[in-house]
C-alpha cells in the first residue's frame, strides 16, 4: 500500500473499519457503495447479487445510478452482456476485473449491450470486484466511469486489496444474520431409520434446512461452499427419498406446539 498518500491511506483504513463494523449485509453494501468513490474515482457504483446456477444477476443496489436501468438490462440486455460473459468464463473466477483487460473496445462497440445501453448512459470504462464467500460467488461489485482515463493499475491494486476485506466482511455479516436455533424443533420419533445412513455433516445440514436456513447461510455457518451444501442436500434427498426441502424437514423433524388451553 506504499503508493497511497497519507490521506488516501486514512480513507482506506476508515473504509475497512466501516466494512467490518457492519452487522447486516444491507448495511455493508451501503457502506461499500458509498465509500469506494472516496478511494477510487468513479461516477457510479452498483452491487449485483448473482445466481451462480445460471450466472444471472438477480437484483441491484446502486449509488449514483438509476436502478430503473436494471429493469431494462434484465428485460433485454443481459444476454448480450459480453463483458460479464468474458469475466465469468475465466477459471478460477478473477477477484477483480477491468473492461479494457477483457474487451476490444472497437469490436465491443457493435455489441447491443454496449452500443444501446452502456454508452448512451456514459458507462464507458467498467471495473468490478467479485464477492466470494467460502468459494462461492454471491455478488458482483461494479464501478463505472465515462469517457476519459481508464482505471489505472494502481487503482486496480487498491480494489484488489479491498476485495479481500469485503469478502471477509460479507462472510461475517452472513454468519451474524443466520437464523438462531429454534428450540421447538425436535426429532420425529419414527425418524431413526431415516437418520441411520446420514453422516454427521448431513445430519447437521438437515437440521439447518428444517430451521429454514438458505444454502448460503448454511455454507457461511459451516465454512463450506454453497456447491458443497448442494451436494450434501442431493445425498440427503436420495437417502431420505424426499423431493424437496419441505418434505425432508417434515420427514425428520416435528415442531413442538404449545398445548392449547
Amino acid at each position: 500500500m506504499g503508493w497511497l498518500s497519507h490521506d488516501q491511506f486514512t480513507r482506506y483504513n476508515d473504509a475497512l473499519i466501516a466494512f467490518y463494523a457492519a452487522d447486516r449485509v444491507e448495511r455493508l453494501i451501503h457502506e461499500i457503495l458509498a465509500r469506494i468513490p472516496s478511494l477510487v474515482a468513479v461516477d457510479s457504483t452498483t452491487f449485483f447479487p448473482v445466481d451462480t446456477d445460471q450466472w444471472h444477476f438477480t437484483g441491484v443496489v446502486s449509488h449514483e445510478l438509476d436502478t430503473a436501468l436494471f429493469e431494462q438490462y434484465q428485460a433485454y440486455y443481459e444476454p448480450f452482456d459480453a463483458y460479464k460473459a468474458a469475466v465469468f468464463a475465466v477459471t478460477p473466477l478473477p477477484a477483480y476485473d477491468r473492461s479494457s483487460d477483457y474487451m476490444d473496445y472497437a469490436a465491443w462497440a457493435r455489441n447491443p449491450h454496449r452500443a444501446d445501453f452502456l454508452l448512451p448512459h456514459d458507462l464507458y470504462h467498467l471495473a468490478g470486484l467479485q464477492v466470494i464467500v467460502n468459494g462461492t460467488l454471491i455478488g458482483d461489485l461494479s464501478f463505472h466511469r465515462g469517457r476519459g482515463p481508464d482505471f489505472s493499475d494502481d487503482e486496480m491494486l487498491l480494489l484488489r486489496a479491498l476485495q479481500r476485506h469485503i469478502c471477509q466482511a460479507f462472510a461475517n455479516c452472513l454468519c451474524q444474520e443466520a437464523p438462531p436455533p429454534r428450540p421447538e424443533l425436535t426429532l420425529r420419533a419414527d425418524a431413526a431409520p431415516l437418520l441411520r445412513p446420514f453422516t454427521e455433516r448431513e445430519r447437521e445440514i438437515a437440521r439447518l434446512v428444517a430451521l429454514g436456513w438458505t444454502n448460503l447461510e448454511i455454507a457461511a455457518r459451516l465454512n463450506i461452499s454453497v456447491n458443497t451444501v448442494k451436494t450434501h442436500l442431493k445425498h440427503l434427498m436420495a437417502k431420505a427419498r424426499c423431493v424437496n426441502r419441505t418434505e425432508l424437514a417434515a420427514a425428520l423433524f416435528a415442531p413442538r406446539f404449545p398445548e392449547l388451553p
